[in-house]
């Protein structure tokens, strides 16, 4: 696969490559983000006891639904890690020396490490180290996600449609 090589607003340059996007699937099929089970409740008929689903705005499903929300962002945050540390496969500083591991000496800052706890540094580095600015986010993500500007005449064809 080819990188494609941007230069951020830190000054440091990157390797980036996109992300198949079945390995994407791949990461966010694992059996961790599998949802809880419905909640199931007893109540008590004219046949005698029951269990059903648990109604809407019960407390049962308020913890289910809680929990779904776990998930998602559980594996939404894994997704994205995955997406860059397989993504960015490098970086420099001279263009030269490529590097794969955070340089010599860098920490997470304070309030980050105290945020984050145990971490990934390589991963770290990328997240914010690296990337510094929403326009170095905007660029990476173009490359890691394969997405192309959208022309001015597809805007404009568009914008016509909602002329009276």
């Amino acid at each position: 696969m080819a990188f494609t090589e941007l230069e951020l607003s830190s000054g440091w340059r990157v390797r980036v490559q996109p992300v198949p996007p079945l390995a994407v699937v791949e990461v966010q099929s694992g059996a961790e983000f599998q949802y809880p089970a419905p909640p199931l409740v007893e109540v008590e008929t004219l046949a005698g006891s029951e269990t059903v689903p648990a109604p809407d705005g019960s407390p049962e499903q308020a913890t289910y639904w809680a929990a779904c929300r776990q998930v998602d962002q559980r594996r939404e945050r894994v997704t994205r890690d995955f997406t860059y540390d397989y993504g960015i496969a490098a970086w420099s500083e001279d263009g030269k020396d490529w590097l794969t591991d955070p340089p010599a000496g860098w920490m997470l800052p304070a309030p980050l490490q105290k945020r984050l706890g145990k971490h990934d540094p390589r991963l770290a580095w990328i997240k914010y180290g690296l990337i510094l600015s929403n326009d170095d986010l905007g660029a990476v993500n173009r490359v890691l996600y394969s997405m192309q500007p959208v022309p001015e005449a597809a805007v404009r064809s568009a914008e016509e449609n909602f002329q009276d």
